[in-house]
């Protein structure tokens, strides 16, 4: 299995690397295979992520909605977490954020933090899961 991208450098004379303008969200299924293209995602790590997303729709109530872009979102760093905590290297949030097409950084940073919150900062998972 070939190993994640590294990181891509930053751009621009300033280091910045300019925040990708999208105008439409892409459908859950294009945004979940584009980023695993992308990020050469390993399938322990898609397995793992598929295990927290079972947890959060355990701990989640029934009716809870979000916006059009909840979803990505969560994927997202579902997937993130599950590529850190299964691969010795695995691809920073800058790079995710420049291979979602759609989260700045920022965005990125707080989706982790967010989603580790919700899980009680629990990663390791059971064989029962």
């Amino acid at each position: 299995i070939p190993s994640p991208p590294r990181t891509p450098p930053q751009v621009g004379s300033t280091g910045k690397r300019s925040i990708p303008t999208i105008h439409r969200l892409p459908t859950l299924h294009d945004f979940t295979l584009h980023l695993a293209r992308r990020t050469r995602l390993d399938p322990a790590a898609a397995l793992v992520a598929a295990i927290y997303l079972q947890r959060l729709r355990r701990i989640m109530p029934s009716g809870a909605r979000g916006k059009a872009c909840t979803l990505h979102r969560v994927l997202l760093a579902s997937l993130l977490l599950a590529s850190k905590y299964v691969n010795d290297y695995a691809p920073s949030n800058r790079h995710w954020a420049k291979h979602s097409g759609v989260f700045s950084v920022e965005e990125v940073n707080l989706m982790e933090r967010q989603l580790l919150k919700l899980m009680d900062f629990t990663l390791s998972i059971t064989e029962e899961e």
